[in-house]
């Protein structure tokens, strides 16, 4: 009986595993830097009309026994009102009632709105970050 042979795969994994940290902050970095920026653009095209808003309450939520607060906002659009609760949550009313603020509302859609870009940025911010990490430190020279 003759014997099979089978093909040798003759690869250096040394190469992949010198560039890893590269590699790594390069993919994040890409990934982090074009979700921001589709989320962006989504958020430009989307949420189109900025109208004012008026801080009219407080909503209230207990939390490790404290008690948050997180800003309740009234807008006019188109002879309706709306009422938006901002996602931030403090200890503290930070704010006087009656402040106005800018809110960015979806015409087609105008309960639907996008307060701050901040979250956004800062995975901008993360993926530039990653991606000049990967250049300077772990590119070889």
């Amino acid at each position: 009986m003759s014997e099979i042979k089978l093909p040798t795969i003759d690869f250096d994994f040394s190469s992949i595993t010198e560039n890893l940290g590269f590699w790594i902050c390069a993919v994040l970095g890409t990934i982090f830097l074009f979700l921001s920026l589709i989320k962006l653009a989504i958020v430009k095209v989307k949420f189109t009309c900025v109208i004012e808003a008026k801080l009219t309450e407080y909503a209230e939520m207990y939390s490790y026994n404290k008690i948050k607060y997180a800003p309740v906002y009234t807008y006019r659009y188109n002879k309706c009102e709306y009422r938006h609760s901002s996602d931030e949550w403090s200890t503290k009313k930070k704010y006087e009632m009656g402040k106005t603020i800018k809110l960015h509302i979806n015409p087609e859609c105008p309960s639907e709105v996008k307060g701050s870009n901040m979250k956004d940025i800062v995975f901008l911010m993360l993926g530039l970050f990653m991606l000049l990490l990967a250049v300077v430190r772990f590119l070889p020279v």
